[in-house]
Formats: structure tokens, sequence, C-alpha cells
């Protein structure tokens, strides 16, 4: 959890994490992809 920015975002990730049951590589690839940064920008936010 190290590589999340802002401790927002680590809670996203873990909260994304514990709803979808994600491995670590999935949890990886989300942080990589920046998803945090994507859904912040959305305008459909709460879909997640």
């Amino acid at each position: 959890m190290s590589r999340a920015k802002t401790d927002e975002a680590r809670e996203f990730y873990l909260l994304l994490c514990s709803r979808n049951n994600y491995t670590k590589r999935e949890l990886e690839r989300q942080i990589d992809s920046m998803l945090f940064e994507r859904t912040m920008i959305s305008e459909d936010r709460n879909k997640l």
C-alpha cells in the first residue's frame, strides 16, 4: 500500500480490495492504472 500516494487513495484501494476480494497482483494492476485518480475526475464516482 506504500505505492498509493495519499491516505485517501490508500483507503480507496483497501475498500476496493475488500469488496472485490482482489489478489495482490490485481490490486497492483489497479494502482498502476491509477484507478483512484481516474475515479476522482469521473462524473460517475458513485458507480464503484
